[in-house]
């Protein structure tokens, strides 16, 4: 909406000091008009955001809690995009089940391994993207043996799992670990509705994003290398909305005739325009230039500002800005270096934290006699994959376009000229001809 500038008359011949003017401004601004703005308490749009009441978060604090984590996720798309593109990504390209060595699995174990997976598979989206939003997450398993051996001792060999929860950090989560293997978690203790029980090792999977040191069990937050960015997006966000509140739809402007106006005459003018802009009115004395308040636009480069930010996020969390911002209806459906880019970044995913965790579920699952025992190992399926088909065809079109080649050498004589036909008895194929035509043309240039 357009805001209203009214401009009033200043006689001249009583050389009011400008600063006496400015101070009227201000005067007018905050006292007539307050009653039709915004409320001054939010610090918009008339004053300027008090620091004293910055969201919890704000720019740039020493430590990120699971609170400011949890709330950044909740409110702001790219961090919720970053924690979960990956995971539902990997989900959906799936994964396989083999022998170590890359032999297929025994038939029995594969379809029992999948039937689990089936039962639990939202249990372990939630989890792997809690693994991501605060580095790491704990899997409990409910066992059928008496709950005063879940602390001390691993499951009975005749006892059964019959749920399994994931429990995030903020759970009161914390973990025991061995004093004379310090990458060994002993134990889990963990709030269940106000009551705290610790668990035997074997009664639960820890997955994390790993940091430098093999000690540290916490992990790392995937939003940590760019979290001080995201709250500048969201910085910016407020400003850029305070800008097109006040600017951006132009302004409208309201000259008083010269001489003495009533207060009814002013009063009629500001409410001719009070529901066509912003509820901004500026009074400016007579004669004064407002051309580039009124101006539209201006330093508004909103789309320069938000580029240069999201190509900051993109680098910090592996992300292409495509990914980012959702250009693609599909993540799968990338090509080119964005598809490289990201494909990289699920690798990552898959190879270091979600292909190591369901080997340990699927491990779990055979103690609890719901697969059959035998050897099963688990091979994430890549995003960049190509079936036989298409590849035999690149393989027909690179085996030829060699030919193609060699035969092009030796049909060419010294000037470049083409002296005998080169192209007979090679693949009819449509991007072949596409090539062989470009080659002549540029030859027929030369």
């Amino acid at each position: 909406m357009a805001k209203k500038h009214i401009t009033t008359d200043v006689p001249q011949e009583k050389h009011i000091p400008t600063h006496n003017i400015i101070g009227r401004i201000r005067q007018k601004i905050r006292g007539d008009l307050n009653a039709e703005s915004a409320t001054t308490e939010e610090g918009f749009p008339w004053t300027f955001a008090d620091a004293t009441k910055r969201p919890i978060g704000s720019m740039f604090d020493s430590e990120i809690t699971t609170d400011m984590l949890k709330d950044m996720y909740r409110r702001y798309q790219l961090a919720r995009r970053i924690v979960d593109a990956p995971v539902e990504d990997a989900f959906a390209v799936g994964f396989r089940i083999e022998k170590k060595n890359g032999d297929a699995a025994d038939p029995d174990i594969v379809n029992a391994a999948i039937k689990e997976w089936n039962i639990y598979k939202s249990k372990w989206n939630r989890f792997f993207k809690l693994v991501n939003l605060f580095g790491r997450c704990e899997m409990i398993f409910g066992w059928t043996d008496p709950r005063e051996n879940w602390r001390d001792l691993p499951p009975k060999e005749d006892s059964t799992f019959t749920w399994l929860q994931p429990v995030p950090i903020d759970n009161e989560v914390e973990l025991k670990i061995s004093e004379t293997i310090p990458i060994r978690i002993e134990k889990l203790s963990v709030n269940f509705g106000g009551e705290t029980i610790s668990l035997h090792r074997s009664r639960f999977i820890h997955a994390m994003n790993p940091k430098l040191i093999d000690e540290d069990k916490d992990g790392e937050t995937v939003l940590s290398p760019i979290y001080n960015l995201l709250q500048v997006q969201i910085h910016a966000d407020w400003s850029i909305g305070q800008a097109l509140f006040r600017r951006a739809s132009g302004l409208l402007g309201i000259y008083a005739p010269k001489g003495n106006i009533t207060d009814m005459q002013r009063s009629g003018a500001i409410g001719s325009v009070s529901n066509h802009n912003s509820k901004t009115a500026l009074y400016i004395p007579f004669g004064w230039n407002v051309k580039d308040i009124l101006k539209p636009g201006g330093n508004l480069a909103i789309a320069r500002t938000y580029k240069v930010m999201l190509e900051q996020i993109a680098a910090g969390s592996e992300f292409p800005v495509s990914v980012l911002i959702g250009q693609q209806k599909s993540s799968l459906n990338l090509t080119g270096d964005d598809l490289i880019i990201y494909e990289r970044k699920v690798r990552k995913f898959q190879e270091n934290t979600m292909a190591p965790t369901l080997q340990k579920f699927f491990r779990i699952c055979q103690e609890a006699n719901k697969i059959p025992a035998g050897e099963l190992y688990v091979v994430p399926n890549p995003m960049l994959k190509v079936d036989s088909y298409q590849q035999e065809k690149e393989e027909t079109i690179i085996g030829a376009m060699r030919l193609l080649k060699a035969r092009m050498e030796s049909a060419t004589d010294e000037t470049g000229n083409i002296t005998e036909p080169f192209a007979e008895g090679l693949p009819d194929n449509t991007e072949l001809i596409k090539f062989i035509g470009t080659f002549k043309d540029r030859t027929k240039n030369k």
